[in-house]
């Protein structure tokens, strides 16, 4: 009876949040009638994307994973970092949690893609983080920003495909110490977009240097 209450309690506490903060869609911010990440028109236009592999060295590869093309509403979704909306990596997270195999997979530690320092201040946060604090709270697993960025780089989406493997060259680096903490580990690394895969080849040839069991890859959206 006490737990009945207490649903019925909490049901009317939710219906008068909504009505004062009526929920917006993430993608094209119109109002929706259901505490949700997207309304029913954005969220149809997302479509299952197959995994794919992804060469780092000539003996080894990734699996990448995507809940998405870059395509809208994902795009969207995405980009909103340009304009520091720290909550579009939150809903990012859950749609991947969503919408890829990962809740399916072994993996022991998310390893978020570093930004450089300066545009992580400039923006408030580094969207790759963000996205993968909210998929350690779905997966239970920890964190470990083992991979710092050493440089600043121009950004890959300003690049030519054959200019961006120079573009991130020796931009990545990891101290001894997580190489101890990551050998014989399953290494989740998260970030929001992969396009050439260039930036996530660097990260992982570091990561590879620790003699992990896997690394495997998961993105909000693939470009294709």
């Amino acid at each position: 009876m006490y737990m009945q209450m207490f649903t019925i309690m909490q049901q009317c506490a939710q219906a008068i949040i909504n009505l004062i903060y009526p929920p917006l869609c993430s993608a094209c911010k119109q109002f929706i009638t259901v505490q949700a990440i997207l309304c029913q028109s954005c969220d149809e236009k997302i479509k299952p994307i197959a995994s794919v592999g992804l060469s780092i060295t000539k003996t080894k590869a990734v699996m990448v994973h995507a809940a998405s093309n870059y395509n809208d509403p994902i795009k969207k979704m995405i980009l909103a970092k340009l304009w520091s909306d720290s909550i579009a990596p939150v809903h990012l997270a859950d749609i991947i949690w969503q919408r890829t195999v990962i809740k399916y997979l072994t993996f022991d530690v998310l390893i978020p893609v570093p930004a450089h320092w300066y545009r992580t201040m400039r923006r408030g946060f580094n969207q790759a983080e963000l996205i993968a604090q909210q998929l350690s709270k779905h997966s239970g697993k920890p964190i470990l920003l083992a991979v710092k960025r050493v440089k600043s780089t121009r950004f890959q989406s300003s690049l030519e495909a054959t200019q961006r493997q120079e573009n991130v060259s020796g931009v990545f680096t990891m101290s001894g110490t997580y190489k101890q903490l990551l050998e014989g580990k399953h290494l989740l690394i998260v970030d929001d977009l992969l396009t050439t895969g260039a930036t996530i080849q660097e990260i992982a040839k570091e990561l590879y240097k620790a003699k992990p069991a896997s690394i495997t890859v998961v993105v909000a959206a693939r470009a294709v």
